[in-house]
């Protein structure tokens, strides 16, 4: 079990440093489960340490519209929320936009 959370640990810090390029960003975006994988990588039930890196991946993607409809729908907010307690980095902004996105999103329907 240890020996997952290290992988998952050195994948994420992987992600995170490839992520700085555009043309990474892109592939990124293009693959449906990279996303939802981030996500759950949030998740502060399991004792992963990649938390921290996978809320700098995600706060990357936070300006498309795509990615934040999919952070939101695979539950990254309820995720944040614990984080943001934790005071894990960049988990209050990137709570903030998820935030933000969905209010505007809740006037804009007609």
């Amino acid at each position: 079990m240890r020996l997952k959370q290290i992988l998952l640990e050195v994948a994420a810090q992987a992600i995170s440093s490839l992520i700085v390029l555009s043309q990474n960003q892109i592939e990124v975006k293009m693959d449906d489960t990279s996303v939802p994988n981030l996500v759950q990588l949030l998740d502060s039930s399991t004792q992963n340490t990649a938390k921290k890196y996978a809320v700098s991946c995600l706060g990357s993607h936070s300006p498309s519209k795509k990615c934040k409809k999919l952070m939101i729908s695979y539950g990254a907010i309820r995720y944040l929320k614990k984080l943001t307690e934790m005071d894990i980095p960049g988990a209050k902004k990137l709570l903030e936009r998820l935030e933000r996105g969905k209010l505007r999103s809740l006037f804009s329907r007609k």
